[in-house]
């Protein structure tokens, strides 16, 4: 059995989705969560990346981690704390894997608009859309679009390591071009640790 954790960070509201799939078998959707922390600058830091572990913590060899990338073209006041926040979950997460000796199958990182692209065809999606799209795939009832997101990249994260967790219909082609995108910017040494 693989399990697929994907990561939608946030300074406000980090969103989680843990996946399980076994070979000829439906996925389990273990557990669905949002980070809410209350308080600001490295306490608030810290704190994500401590519930962001606690999710990792649940995987074993061979598993799979995908996170939204960050947003080059995101600007203003918080921008500069919202890369540094990425990088403090993305460094905490290696850090847990080296000490552990955790040999997951990949870690990804999905830019966001191939994450909304691969949920509703558009790139520059509403959140509403996202939502929609997970819905009627996983027939779960959600409503909060960071757990959306989290299972979008979770979900994307699957297909990716082979082991699918979601259907690809004839009219859902456009959810291979992310994904083509992805395992291009990998081979082409843009390595994701």
């Amino acid at each position: 059995m693989v399990k697929i954790l994907g990561i939608d960070p946030s300074l406000t509201a980090t969103g989680i989705a843990i996946v399980s799939k076994e070979p000829q078998s439906r996925p389990v959707w273990e557990d669905t969560w949002v980070i809410n922390p209350l308080m600001k600058g490295h306490e608030r830091l810290e704190y994500i990346a401590n519930k962001v572990l606690g999710a990792v913590r649940k995987l074993n060899d061979g598993d799979i981690i995908v996170m939204e990338g960050p947003s080059f073209g995101s600007g203003g006041a918080k921008s500069h704390e919202l890369a540094g926040g990425w990088w403090i979950v993305k460094h905490a997460i290696w850090d847990y894997l080296m000490e552990e000796d955790l040999k997951i199958k990949a870690f990804y990182v999905i830019p966001p608009r191939s994450r909304a692209k691969y949920a509703t065809g558009n790139g520059n999606a509403k959140k509403h859309a996202v939502i929609e799209s997970v819905v009627a795939q996983t027939g779960m009832y959600i409503t909060d679009h960071n757990i959306a997101d989290a299972i979008v990249l979770a979900t994307m994260g699957a297909r990716l390591g082979g082991a699918a967790v979601d259907k690809l219909a004839a009219d859902e082609l456009h959810k291979a071009a992310p994904l083509v995108n992805v395992k291009n910017q990998l081979e082409n040494g843009l390595s994701s640790f």
